[in-house]
């Protein structure tokens, strides 16, 4: 299930990057509603097709990451998210590769014990 605060986020980061062609995927437990959206947005350079995402230990997860969520958009064509595990993944853009596309990430703590 996803998380409102996700979709509204995911509405919000759309309209900024102007992006017609999106594509999400989830991996892990993604159910708490306990996100963090990791910075800076990772942009795709143009005529960079693919891309293979490492999602880095945060200070904000001190017990571990529980899920991830990725957002891969462009302009003209949805890219491909594939992941690999917990912490990685990859990304293929299948249109025009003279603009710029953008991916997001947003991943989920281990609750405290």
């Amino acid at each position: 299930m996803v998380s409102l605060k996700f979709v509204i986020l995911s509405a919000c980061i759309l309209v900024a990057v102007k992006a017609n062609f999106c594509t999400k995927e989830t991996y892990g437990d993604t159910s708490k509603d306990y996100d963090v959206l990791l910075r800076p947005i990772i942009v795709l350079k143009p005529n960079e097709a693919n891309l293979t995402v490492t999602i880095p230990k945060v200070p904000e997860c001190p017990s571990g990451v529980a899920g991830a969520k990725a957002l891969a958009c462009d302009a003209d064509a949805k890219p491909t998210i594939q992941f690999k595990k917990l912490t990685e993944f990859y990304v293929q853009r299948h249109g025009d590769l003279k603009i710029l596309g953008h991916v997001f990430v947003a991943i989920h703590c281990l609750q405290n014990h």
